[in-house]
């Protein structure tokens, strides 16, 4: 296929994977924009993994012309993607000056940038939190990561969990070790109209050293105060009656097994 009829492809409303085989390292130095990263050496015990049993087409881009027919090849053996190899692949992508990327979670951090930029969430340097710091102040990321560093005087709440925070605080901050996931807890309080002010540290982690302060290490995990449940559920109710989110049932999965319908059940905790 080549890269004008990759393009058509990809501008249509049909599911795509887009599958990128070169190693880990060429892909985090330069990709294409919302390519998966699925490398060659591990191609074939990461195909359940990534695309279980969907059915779509997939685009595979690589670099060497040989490897990406093999990878065509893999896919088709124990998937049920239909894949139309790019020809030229990543080279040809580049030369055609069609958008690329660096780093790793590429689409979940362009979604961050996006909040950011449409959302009515406030920052707060690190410079100027050091200077002024408040009792409520949250490390969203998963607790692993929280154990290993985080601020002083962070405690631990994934985002997941902040909409069931209790406290009589009127200011409230929230970080991550970086950007996009601190971005996402702060837009997620507002749009819960929580009541307090909120404020993403700038940079996470991350910016906090940069602005000269220190990380703390093995840091003790403290217990929030959360709402009961009867008050979280009301608290949901409101967003799904404000949102109008469709709700799924028991029921309903129990359809959709029946009718071998494709989807994905995601457990949020």
């Amino acid at each position: 296929m080549s890269i004008d009829e990759a393009l058509e492809r990809l501008r249509t409303p049909e599911p795509i994977a887009f599958i990128d085989i070169r190693s880990r390292h060429h892909y985090v130095a330069n990709h294409p924009v919302f390519a998966v990263n699925a490398p060659i050496d591990s191609l074939e015990t990461h195909c359940d993994t990534l695309f279980g049993s969907e059915s779509a087409t997939a685009l595979v881009i690589g670099d060497d012309e040989l490897l990406t027919t093999w990878a065509s090849h893999l896919i088709t053996q124990k998937t049920n993607l239909q894949p139309k190899v790019i020809r030229g692949g990543f080279s040809a992508w580049e030369a055609a000056g069609l958008p690329t990327w660096g780093g790793e979670y590429t689409p979940s951090k362009a979604f961050g940038e996006w909040v950011e930029q449409t959302g009515s969430m406030s920052h707060i340097s690190p410079l100027e939190a050091m200077k002024s710091p408040v009792h409520d102040q949250f490390d969203v990321r998963p607790l692993e990561e929280f154990n290993r560093f985080t601020l002083p005087g962070s405690r631990h709440c994934p985002t997941g969990r902040l909409g069931a925070l209790k406290t009589q605080q009127t200011h409230l901050r929230v970080h991550c070790a970086g950007r996009t996931r601190g971005i996402i807890a702060a837009q997620t309080l507002v749009d819960l109209h929580f009541p307090a002010t909120i404020q993403c540290i700038s940079g996470g982690t991350q910016g906090w050293e940069i602005a000269g302060g220190t990380r703390q290490f093995n840091h003790p995990t403290e217990q929030v105060d959360l709402i009961t449940s009867s008050e979280e559920n009301s608290r949901a109710q409101v967003l799904i009656k404000k949102y109008h989110l469709p709700i799924f049932t028991a029921t309903e999965e129990v359809a959709w097994l029946n009718e071998s319908r494709d989807f994905r059940l995601l457990t949020v905790c």
